[in-house]
């Protein structure tokens, strides 16, 4: 509720029903509709103009005694106040008629007194509420979606009643009003039955006489219904249709031009309603089109999830009928274009490097953007703020039939473009980079080539040979207009693959370093000084050896491209290897005591890719970063004294340059394919989802042989046309196509899946919603020799087969499978099958620990886990000499089991209807014996605010195969809830459980966490924990002082990121 006084403040403990709230528009008032014991009861709030907003009660009264004679559902203010009574037109539901009611109330003067004098006020007293009037109106069976008053004195009251079927506009004439009495003559219904309303809201234009409804149809289409009021008896409405926007089941007004969609089940979205230009200036308002701003995922209600057989996607079952969908979730951070300059040849597709100038050194409003190509340059100029990229005339200034080199400024207006055959240097005029003033060659001896060069403020670094004459490393000062002259030299070995130049601003004297790798693999670094002193030098095979990385280096192994960060020690320098990897090493330019040398430890060996890795340098807000590309684009972050890799939600891109930062938008140019983008970064996270709309709300998923396969369930009003109530969605994991469509017999429910070899396994029931279930099925298809049949196959019959068909008595609830066999939760029994001879065939069964219904099924090598409907869970072992199983460990405490999966040999997480996660154990003191029946024990209890409907032990892992972060001795679990969450839980050593709950209490206590979790044993929150990390530096090194041992603040901003980055 929004007042005009501002943030409200303060609890009184009464629950509001849904709907029930609404603002006085010109008095601090807030009436609600609220329970009163068995029954519903009017409320009057106060809200205090003391600065602190808090709430005081002015009235309340029963409304059995204003004898209203139904269930209120909304109530909404009249502006004008009489004689010290508010008026308040209520909404009554009855199973006969419905009514608008119209009540008085009266309130104290002043309106604005202070919270304290208002006590006085006894609500329960018969004067102080009134019941004015009362009109009824046709009962409606459907929902009541919105009620709105609005009028003036001089033209009347008006109260308009949206339900999902039907308008209903009252017109209500002051002065019967007042005297008791309704007009029930004016009164006019629109818009019934056809289409279905499941949203409306009005337009906040401001004129009292013209009032503009949106309706939502259940379709998505948008309708506007404009009322124009020209006196208190006449009304002339005019209704329109807009567009089309994605079904919502709520929809709020913004502001005119700005509308949000929202709803369970389905996405929400930001609208921008076009309107024409005169809209505003005439009476008439015309709509022109509705355009999507911002779209925001809302995955609930989440019923299942899987993961790829490499952990790194994720795919889940999110939303309901008409708003079913499969998303693909994987790691990464978020990116969108901005921009695309598409090209109708072929100048972009040999991009070997970007290049990104500022002519001016002051405010950023043009850029100059090189692309570097195998045998020409491309220059085009964007100015920010236009709609795209521009060709000026500096693209006549630059050489375009050259490879260049390096490009760079030399000075305050002057670049420099080095190619194979010379240097060009451009003067600009002004400072926009639009007017050259002139261009001046220098050209090198026809004898001599240059093949490698790096610009350095005023200086320009090239790698030069003279026919026959030795390799040269040479910086060029500028000796005059025309020419350049050679500052100093040194000869090299073997020939650079990347030259780079940076300063340290660590040492007194700002020292200059040029850093190289050449063809031996040699990682060397020279201080500029005379002659190029060699402050290191090591053979990059040596180093990898060292840590015993794969150190086969051959010539395609040699390295591509680098760069560098500045630490206080030295360098931390990234080495983009020709193989695909990605090389991290820190180098300390400070000598050692023991052998006075200067040292570089190898941190990391990444396989990003099998093309070259591409380094190039990007600021984002969150630090300064790398872009790296290779099969896939990077951003390599500078956070926390250390470097974070995360994957851009973008393919196929050949070369990347940065652009900086400017209002906090990170944006960044990328060759993709043939096109030139303007990409920007709009957030620091690391999931990236993709959307595979369903007909249908989707129940089951698996993974199987590159195949997603989707279970789709239909409401008997959602049928298919053969009125078939399932079916099963085959979905190509790389191009989100669907490729095939498998329907089952009327009537039945998919409740499982599962992947069993070359098999796949669906598991349904026939009237699954009495209990117990009689009838289920077990049926098994196959694809042929591949999949990949599906997507080149005409015939119905060769794409995909049903080879076995199994009718047991129950329903098949979930299916595990292990190894060769293939266990199946029928009712309170567990069926173990194994494939023999190409033929099924039944080995033992399982009776669950509850005998009532086995909900959830995990195995290990050690356990089957059953989770029971009512009994919680157990663990079966195997019998051994009668093969048999036997239940071994049992929970004591009956839960109402919603899943249930095995982290590690002998732990299980469980899910249950309160809304925790228990983890159990078996006691280490009690062996595990198969005669005797023990307990398990409770060693952590986690509540949620939502019902967890799946958890599964796994990870969503990087598609790097060397992460960092990665620790394979932790055990971890992915849960998903009912309202759309995902998150994931992940094992901590006693001393990062002590060290981080230690944390987690002292952050709840000093209220840095907004929002207090519940409380958990056993359990820390990754939210509360990276709240440390938006502390000032004094509260995080007080904070840190009071933890046992004293960690350093580093060391704990280390282990919260490197833990959330895990389980994000």
């Amino acid at each position: 509720v929004k007042v005009s006084t501002g943030p409200i403040k303060g609890e009184l403990g009464i629950p509001v029903l849904n709907g029930g709230m609404v603002a006085h528009p010109v008095l601090p008032l807030i009436a609600c509709i609220c329970k009163d014991g068995l029954s519903t009861a009017l409320t009057l709030l106060l809200v205090g103009n003391d600065g602190m907003g808090m709430l005081s009660l002015v009235a309340h009264i029963s409304t059995d005694a204003l004898d209203l004679e139904g269930t209120p559902l909304s109530v909404v203010f009249l502006e004008e106040v009489v004689r010290d009574r508010v008026f308040l037109v209520v909404f009554v539901a009855d199973s006969r008629e419905d009514r608008v009611v119209l009540v008085s109330c009266k309130v104290p003067k002043p309106y604005g007194r202070s919270s304290g004098a208002i006590h006085t006020c006894h609500g329960h007293i018969r004067d102080e509420w009134r019941r004015e009037a009362s009109l009824e109106i046709p009962a409606l069976v459907d929902r009541t979606l919105r009620i709105e008053a609005w009028g003036t004195p001089q033209l009347g009251w008006w109260v308009l009643v949206c339900r999902t079927n039907g308008l209903t506009l009252v017109d209500l004439n002051r002065p019967a009003v007042i005297s008791g009495k309704m007009d029930r003559t004016c009164r006019h219904t629109y818009l019934e039955s056809t289409p279905r309303v499941m949203a409306a809201a009005f337009l906040p234009m401001g004129q009292p006489h013209h009032r503009v409804l949106l309706l939502l149809a259940d379709n998505g289409e948008l309708f506007s219904l404009e009322i124009e009021s020209s006196s208190s008896v006449q009304l002339s409405p005019t209704m329109s249709t807009i567009g089309f926007a994605r079904p919502s089941a709520a929809l709020c007004c913004v502001t005119p031009t700005l509308l949000f969609l929202s709803g369970d089940g389905c996405d929400s979205a930001l609208y921008n309603l076009i309107t024409s230009p005169t809209t505003f200036s005439s009476s008439q308002i015309e709509f022109e089109r509705l355009d999507v701003i911002h779209e925001m995922a809302n995955l609930s209600p989440i019923s299942d999830f899987c993961l790829s057989p490499d952990e790194r996607k994720l795919f889940i079952c999110a939303g309901i009928h008409p708003n079913g969908s499969i998303r693909e979730i994987h790691r990464g951070m978020d990116v969108v274009p901005i921009y695309v300059h598409e090209s109708d040849s072929d100048d972009f597709r040999d991009c070997c490097a970007i290049d990104v100038i500022l002519p001016s050194d002051g405010d950023p409003s043009t850029y100059i953007i090189i692309i570097r190509c195998l045998e020409s340059t491309r220059t085009l100029i964007w100015k920010r703020g236009d709609p795209g990229f521009i060709n000026e005339s500096v693209s006549h200034a630059i050489r375009t039939d050259v490879h260049t080199l390096a490009v760079g400024k030399i000075d305050s207006s002057a670049v420099a473009q080095v190619h194979s055959r010379g240097i060009r240097i451009i003067q600009f005029e002004g400072f926009d980079g639009t007017r050259v003033l002139g261009c001046n060659d220098v050209d090198v001896d026809p004898s001599e080539e240059i093949q490698l060069g790096f610009i350095w403020n005023t200086k320009i670094f090239v790698e030069h040979q003279q026919r026959g004459g030795p390799r040269r490393l040479s910086v060029l000062r500028s000796s005059g207009t025309n020419a350049f002259k050679e500052a100093n030299s040194c000869d090299l070995e073997y020939e650079l693959t990347t030259l780079l130049v940076t300063r340290h601003p660590g040492f007194v004297d700002h020292r200059e370093f040029i850093i190289t790798c050449d063809h031996n693999s040699d990682l060397c670094v020279r201080e500029m000084k005379s002659s190029f002193p060699v402050v290191f030098r090591k053979d990059l095979r040596e180093l990898l050896r060292e840590r015993n990385f794969k150190s086969s280096m051959a010539t395609h192994e040699l390295v591509e491209s680098l760069s560098v960060y500045i630490i206080p020690e030295g360098f931390w320098i990234l080495l983009g290897m020709r193989d695909g990897r990605l090389v991290e090493l820190e180098l300390s330019l400070m000598p050692t005591s023991q052998d006075n040398s200067n040292r570089a430890v190898l941190h990391s060996c990444r396989q990003l890719g099998r093309r070259p890795v591409t380094l190039a340098n990007a600021t984002v807000s969150w630090g300064e970063s790398k872009i790296i590309i290779s099969d896939a684009p990077w951003l390599h972050v500078w956070r926390f004294g250390r470097g974070q890799l995360k994957m851009l939600s973008c393919e196929e891109i050949v070369a990347a340059s940065g652009m900086g930062v400017s209002d906090g938008v990170n944006q960044m140019i990328f060759v993709f394919r043939a096109n030139l983008c303007l990409i920007e970064c709009r957030r620091w996270g690391s999931a990236l989802i993709r959307k595979v709309q369903l007909i249908g709300t989707p129940t089951r998923v698996c993974w199987h042989r590159g195949l997603v396969v989707v279970a789709v369930n239909h409401s008997p009003s959602e049928t298919q046309e053969d009125g078939r109530t399932a079916e099963l969605v085959f979905i190509d994991s790389r191009s989100g196509l669907v490729v095939h469509r498998i329907s089952l017999p009327k009537g039945e429910r998919v409740l499982s899946l599962c992947s069993w070899g070359r098999f796949l396994v669906a598991g349904s029931a026939l009237g699954f919603h009495t209990f117990p279930c009689k009838v289920g099925f077990v049926r098994f298809y196959t694809f042929g020799s591949e999949p990949d049949c599906l997507l080149s196959a005409q015939g119905e019959e060769q794409r995909c087969r049903l080879m076995y068909e199994r009718d047991l008595k129950g329903a098949v609830i979930s299916m595990q499978t292990w190894k060769n066999a293939l266990f199946i939760a029928c009712n309170e029994i567990i069926i173990m099958l194994e494939l023999i001879d190409q033929k099924i065939h039944e080995i033992s069964r399982i009776h669950s620990s509850g005998r009532t219904r086995v909900i959830s099924l995990d195995i290990n090598e050690k356990w089957i886990a059953e989770g029971d409907q009512i009994q919680s869970l157990g663990f079966h072992s195997f019998g051994g000499d009668r093969g048999e199983y036997a239940l071994s460990w049992s929970d004591i405490q009956r839960r109402l089991v919603m899943d249930h999966c095995l982290v590690g040999s002998d732990s299980a997480l469980l899910a249950d209807k309160h809304k925790n996660i228990v983890w159990l154990e078996p006691p280490p003191s009690v062996s595990n014996s198969n005669s005797v029946f023990s307990n398990l024990t409770v060693r952590g209890t986690l509540p949620l605010a939502a019902m967890v409907s799946k958890i599964k032990s796994g990870a969503l892992l990087h598609r790097s195969s060397d992460f960092e972060g990665y620790d394979p001795s932790r055990r971890r679990a992915i849960a998903v809830t009912l309202t759309g969450t995902v998150f994931a839980l992940t094992s901590l050593n006693q001393y990062e459980f002590s060290l981080l709950s230690s944390l987690q209490a002292l952050l709840l206590k000093c209220n840095s966490f907004r929002v207090g979790p519940l409380q958990s044993s056993g359990f820390v929150y990754g939210d509360v924990l990276k709240s440390f990390n938006n502390l000032s530096e004094v509260t995080r090194i007080t904070l840190a002082s009071l933890l046992e041992g004293n960690p350093s603040v580093v060391k704990i901003r280390c282990l919260i990121d490197d833990l959330c980055d895990m389980v994000r």
